[in-house]
């Protein structure tokens, strides 16, 4: 069992979303923002979910057109919707009338709203947030050594293309390495995710 709560986010492929749901993460988010690198589409992501068990499923999107939003939502029925800062006033109360928990990823710092489940932000801003407890820290977004992570309750991680389909390394989401084992039929290291 994981000592913090984990999100993977950007998952495009059924490598990375079996590897976490195997880890018993929280939630398993796939981005639908078209723009994005990590883009995967809502046929794609729909495939992917049905192969995993236990995570709550989180649709990401960007500034985007409402009414697609609420198509893919209708589509792939995620548990939660992440949506950036920049479009929060727009798309909450549209959200909140499907009865949709929300993720508000952002760089700013806000007063929590009680209809915000989760902010999602850089670990570069811990030091400036004082109550972490609807925070997830992205570890994904800095090269620089991680600050100490014992006062967080919670991160994300991020999914990363496959080498070849079913093949690839996990060492970009390495905390500490222990024992080799097998994982998914292959000979991968396990690796300790509980951050304790």
């Amino acid at each position: 069992m994981l000592s913090k709560i984990v999100k993977a986010g950007s998952i495009t492929n059924l490598t990375d979303a079996r590897f976490f749901a195997a880890y018993d993460v929280d939630f398993i988010g796939f981005n639908f923002d078209p723009k994005s690198p990590d883009y995967i589409s809502p046929q794609n992501a729909l495939a992917i979910k049905g192969w995993i068990t236990g995570p709550k499923i989180v649709a990401e999107f960007a500034n985007q057109d409402i009414d697609n939003i609420k198509n893919i939502i209708q589509f792939f029925e995620p548990d939660f919707v992440e949506v950036d800062d920049s479009f929060m006033a727009t798309i909450l109360p549209e959200l909140h009338q499907l009865n949709m928990p929300v993720i508000v990823r952002t760089n700013q710092l806000f007063s929590p709203q009680e209809d915000v489940m989760f902010y999602v932000t850089s670990i570069t801003n811990l030091q400036q947030i004082k109550d972490v407890s609807k925070y997830i820290f992205d570890l994904s977004e800095t090269t620089d050594a991680l600050p100490e992570l014992n006062n967080i309750l919670a991160i994300q991680l991020k999914g990363s293309p496959e080498m070849e389909v079913g093949i690839k390394s996990f060492d970009h989401i390495a905390i500490a390495t222990t024992t080799p084992s097998a994982l998914a039929g292959r000979n991968q290291h396990h690796y300790n995710l509980c951050l304790e």
